[in-house]
């Protein structure tokens, strides 16, 4: 399936940057000034962005006037090339690769459809449902729950263990607490 490739002006950057219909942002040709009260030009040959990642997400800097804006790519793509009659505030990745920002893979959608899209649901449970082990931080006793959610039924404090599990606190409740994967 070889797909012809498109470009689009980006909304705000016209003649500035292109992104195109297979997830794709480039720069085009231009002239600038070297130092902003020189009447010194330099052109400027247009390239192909190679985009950075941001929790999974492409993202590129787009540099107008001297002031840089950090943009999410899919995000580009679904506004150039997908309707948004309802004003819909989230693009959601089909296929759930972060990566594929060809247009044919994105949607428009709000925040609940998006989280409880795909897989993500079961991700989630999976994620939440780690055995976790309080030790007593005087007795050295220890107790095991099957999860933070279960340990949360049983008078503790889900996002306490939570942060003791991740090193951002030492203790709650007088236990220390680790995932049991990590004993």
């Amino acid at each position: 399936m070889n797909q012809e490739e498109i470009w689009i002006d980006i909304k705000g950057y016209e003649g500035l940057y292109e992104v195109s219909n297979l997830g794709r942002v480039k720069s085009k040709d231009r002239r600038v000034r070297v130092f902003q009260k020189s009447a010194f030009y330099r052109n400027l040959k247009g390239k192909v962005l190679a985009p950075s990642r941001t929790i999974g997400y492409e993202k590129v800097n787009l540099n107008k006037e001297g002031r840089i804006e950090h943009k999410i790519v899919h995000r580009l793509v679904a506004e150039a090339f997908i309707p948004n009659e309802n004003n819909l505030p989230i693009v959601n990745h089909k296929d759930e690769s972060r990566s594929n920002n060809h247009v044919d893979n994105l949607e428009w959608c709000t925040h609940k459809y998006n989280i409880t899209y795909g897989t993500a649901p079961s991700r989630k449970d999976k994620k939440l449902s780690l055995p976790v082990v309080g030790t007593h931080v005087l007795t050295g006793e220890k107790i095991t729950f099957p999860s933070m959610s279960e340990a949360g039924r049983n008078g503790f404090v889900q996002s306490a263990i939570s942060l003791c599990c991740h090193g951002k606190k030492k203790e709650h409740r007088d236990y220390s607490w680790k995932l049991q994967k990590n004993i």
